[in-house]
């Protein structure tokens, strides 16, 4: 999960054990106001700077641009019913079908009047692939794998084998970036000039989506290079709880119990035990990762930075600052999810940070 994606779980997790800190206080924050353990009793540090990283150029490509006119066309796209007409890629296919594993159905594994637009990739790997090609009326079979890192973790890496009917198949045509096609839908006078307007339009938000794939990146190789060990399981239990909880009140927000959606999710009791523990865990090795580095290199939380990153996150959950979430909650953010939870997340930040600040960036070709 990302990280946003994580700390917004705490806010519906009225049951957490951690223990809340003020925050108010002028003082420093360090890394153990958010963890009570010693951190050497859990990890191995590996490299953290000089992190070598390919990133794109910050200015707009031609590849860019035409990326974005194949997604402007895309939307503006018209799809037709074809009884001889036989699938490729983009066209949407209406199938029936049914999966076996070792001859046996599973639950999930079936349906009917399913629309499948080849190469959306909304099906695991070869499905689309292997629908390439078929007709109104064909019956095929489709013998692939789930992937090792599947959701349903009861079906991961497990072999399948999908008999398909093919109800029909409509053919998409995609429309030309003429004069006449911009004219007609754009306030431009011409393709070039709604093409310019594109490309500024790139140069304004590749930048920031460039360091966020860079950020994302350098994070990925930095914890590759840690050895986590040993997790603390009742430091862990508190993600799981949070995470536990965010589906408790899902399931509630879409008038459903929880053994509900966990049939909905096409999983077992035991494997959503075993997703939510999985989660929590990698939750903890982050933090651990991410705080052994801020011990390293020393990095700790100001009163300004907590107020600072307090706005930032209420900006990112859709509220113009702290203040506002403030008024609009009932509770201050501290209230709503203890200050400790706000170090951890903020620490965490400060790392991925100073990661990409020391990496060393490999320029690459975007076209």
């Amino acid at each position: 999960m990302k990280r946003v994606c994580r700390l917004c779980l705490y806010l519906l997790a009225a049951a957490m054990a951690l223990t809340f800190i003020s925050a108010c206080e002028s003082r420093v924050i360090t890394w153990e106001d958010a963890f009570p353990y010693s951190l050497d009793d859990y990890v191995k540090i590996g490299q953290y700077k000089g992190i070598e990283v390919e990133t794109e150029s910050r200015e707009a490509t031609e590849a860019d641009l035409q990326k974005k006119i194949s997604e402007i066309l895309d939307v503006y796209s018209t799809f037709a019913l074809s009884d001889s007409h036989a699938a490729s890629q983009g066209d949407k296919v209406i199938i029936d079908y049914t999966g076996t594993i070792n001859g046996e159905t599973f639950s999930g594994g079936s349906g009917k009047d399913v629309t499948v637009v080849i190469g959306s990739g909304s099906f695991i790997k070869g499905f689309e692939e292997g629908l390439i090609g078929v007709k109104k009326g064909d019956v095929t079979k489709l013998e692939l794998t789930f992937p090792e890192d599947y959701a349903n973790t009861s079906l991961a890496g497990k072999d399948v084998v999908f008999d398909v009917t093919v109800r029909s198949v409509y053919k998409k045509t995609v429309p030309e970036f003429t004069d006449s096609f911009v004219v007609s839908n754009f306030p431009y006078g011409s393709a070039e000039e709604y093409k310019r307007a594109l490309a500024e339009e790139i140069n304004q938000t590749k930048p920031a989506e460039v360091e966020a794939k860079k950020l994302e990146d350098c994070w990925s190789i930095v914890r590759s290079n840690f050895t986590v060990f040993n997790l603390p399981h009742d430091d862990a239990q508190n993600y799981y709880y949070s995470n536990y909880y965010s589906y408790l009140v899902y399931a509630q927000y879409m008038e459903m119990d929880l053994d509900e959606l966990i049939k909905k999710l096409n999983m077992t009791k035991a494997d959503f035990e075993s997703m939510l523990w999985k989660d929590a865990y990698e939750e903890e090795e982050e933090l651990i990762v991410a705080l052994s580095i801020c011990r390293e290199e020393n990095l700790t939380i100001s009163e300004e930075l907590y107020k600072r990153k307090l706005d930032e996150y209420a900006v990112e959950w859709g509220y113009e600052s702290a203040a506002d979430f403030k008024k609009r909650v009932g509770k201050s953010i501290e209230e709503q999810y203890g200050a400790q939870i706000i170090y951890r997340y903020i620490f965490v930040d400060l790392a991925r940070e100073f990661a990409a600040a020391n990496a060393v960036e490999i320029p690459i070709s975007s076209g």
